[in-house]
């Protein structure tokens, strides 16, 4: 695949387990879906993207396991496997949960104009610190289990005076990158974090590692994206719940003084 500076590379990915389906790829850009599943194939390429199987990554029963392998593609550690992506100077990364439209990419190319070689969006519940993410995080049986070690990691962090936990967590589901090459010592700290860890729950570790690199990283609030997050596995009462949310939040913000 030729990169080309007028078309972003679009990367998505999912490993192990079983999801009932794939987003549509974007219509005219360059779409790479990864896996270490070779039967999501025919599914990914069906729906319009490029795919490419991830033989380092062995699929996994674990899906705690498999998530922590996902950071591979979402960090950008899988040059070296596949270095016909490395000569992309854009490369926009978002979770399968989300549904990425046209919408979204020219929303992205507007605004990640700062110079800086990130974008990321903040949390979508406002005012969620990284201390509140642990909190929430820790309902969940995934991120629970190496939770000790994780809070561990981060009142080392605190005590050292490199991090504050009462800062702002950033939602790490789609992250924008421009010339990613000057940012790799970021990504690949939060990659080795995560694994040393062995804590799915990135954003935690992406916030409070983050927050040495502020030059490199531009934030943007979620709602001004509204970025559609597993809509099509929601029964038709959720969705028209959800929608109706949206709207509502949309409008308390336009009315709020």
């Amino acid at each position: 695949m030729e990169a080309n500076a007028a078309r972003p590379l679009l990367i998505s990915c999912f490993f192990g387990g079983q999801i009932r389906t794939v987003y549509p790829a974007v219509w005219g850009c360059h779409c790479v879906f990864f896996s270490n599943s070779e039967s999501y194939r025919s599914l990914a390429e069906a729906r319009g993207w490029r795919f490419r199987l991830v033989k380092s990554m062995p699929v996994a029963s674990d899906y705690r396991q498999s998530s922590i392998q996902a950071k591979y593609i979402k960090f950008l550690q899988f040059f070296e496997e596949f270095p016909e992506f490395s000569a992309f100077s854009r490369i926009i990364y978002f979770d399968h949960t989300i549904y990425f439209r046209r919408s979204d990419l020219n929303w992205l190319q507007a605004h990640h104009t700062s110079g800086r070689p990130v974008l990321v969006l903040r949390h979508q519940a406002e005012e969620r610190t990284i201390w509140g993410e642990v909190e929430a995080a820790s309902a969940q049986e995934r991120y629970a289990l190496s939770m000790p070690e994780t809070i561990q990691w981060l009142r080392s962090m605190e005590r050292d005076g490199l991090v504050r936990l009462d800062g702002q967590v950033d939602a790490t589901t789609i992250i924008s990158y421009r010339n990613p090459g000057s940012v790799r010592e970021l990504l690949d700290e939060v990659y080795a974090q995560t694994i040393r860890l062995g804590q799915p729950e990135c954003q935690i570790i992406w916030s409070a590692l983050a927050q040495r690199y502020g030059s490199s990283i531009q934030r943007a609030d979620w709602h001004e994206l509204e970025p559609l997050w597993r809509v099509p596995y929601q029964s038709k009462r959720d969705r028209l719940a959800d929608f109706s949310k949206r709207v509502f939040d949309r409008l308390r913000r336009q009315f709020s003084v």
